[in-house]
C-alpha cells in the first residue's frame, strides 16, 4: 500500500469516527430536549397544582374572615348594648349622687375616706373635705364599679374595631391576589 492509500484509508476512518461522535452528540442532544421537555412539563404540571392550591386557600381563608366579620358584629352589637346599658346605669345612678356647690356630683365611699366624682375619678380627704359629703343611696364603690366596667367595655370596642380594620385589611389583600 502506498502512502496515498493509507492516507485515503486513515481519511476514511477519521470520517467514520467523525460520524460516531456527531451521532452521539445528535442522539444525546435529542435526548436531553426530551429531558427538558419532560421537565418543563412537570415544572408546568406542578406550577398549576400550586396555583389550584393557592386558590383554594384564597377561598378557605375567605370563609374565615366571612366567619370572622359575622363575629365581630355580633360582637359589636353585644357591646354596643352593653355600652348602652352601662352608660344609661350611670347616668341613672347620677341622679342619686350628692351634688356639691361647683355641680359636680360624686359618691362617698362606705368607710368616708374617699369618693368619685361624675366622671370617674377619685378624689381624697387631701383635695376634699370628706365630711361635707353625704351618703347618699349609691357608694362611692358601686359608683366606681359601673365606671371600670364602662372603661373595660370601651376597650373591647376598641380592640374589635382593630381587629375589623385587620380582617378588612387582609381581606382587601385577599382580594387583590385574584
Amino acid at each position: 500500500m502506498d502512502d496515498f492509500e493509507i492516507r485515503a484509508l486513515y481519511s476514511e476512518d477519521l470520517r467514520k469516527e467523525r460520524e460516531k461522535w456527531f451521532i452521539v452528540a445528535r442522539d444525546q442532544r435529542e435526548q436531553q430536549e426530551i429531558k427538558a421537555d419532560k421537565s418543563e412539563e412537570a415544572f408546568m404540571e406542578f406550577a398549576a397544582s400550586i396555583i389550584l392550591a393557592t386558590e383554594m386557600e384564597v377561598q378557605e381563608f375567605q370563609a374565615k374572615l366571612d366567619t370572622y366579620d359575622e363575629a365581630t358584629v355580633k360582637a359589636l352589637m353585644e357591646n354596643t348594648k352593653a355600652l348602652e346599658a352601662i352608660n344609661e346605669k350611670i347616668q341613672e345612678n347620677l341622679n342619686h349622687a350628692y351634688v356639691m356647690d361647683d355641680g359636680t356630683r360624686v359618691y362617698r365611699s362606705e368607710d368616708g375616706t374617699w369618693g368619685i366624682n361624675e366622671h370617674g375619678q377619685r378624689f381624697n380627704g387631701d383635695t376634699q373635705d370628706m365630711e361635707t359629703i353625704p351618703s347618699t343611696k349609691l357608694t362611692a364603690e358601686e359608683a366606681e364599679a359601673d365606671f371600670k366596667k364602662r372603661d373595660m367595655l370601651q376597650r373591647e370596642r376598641t380592640e374589635i374595631l382593630e381587629f375589623q380594620e385587620k380582617s378588612d385589611r387582609a381581606r382587601e389583600r385577599s382580594n387583590s391576589d385574584d
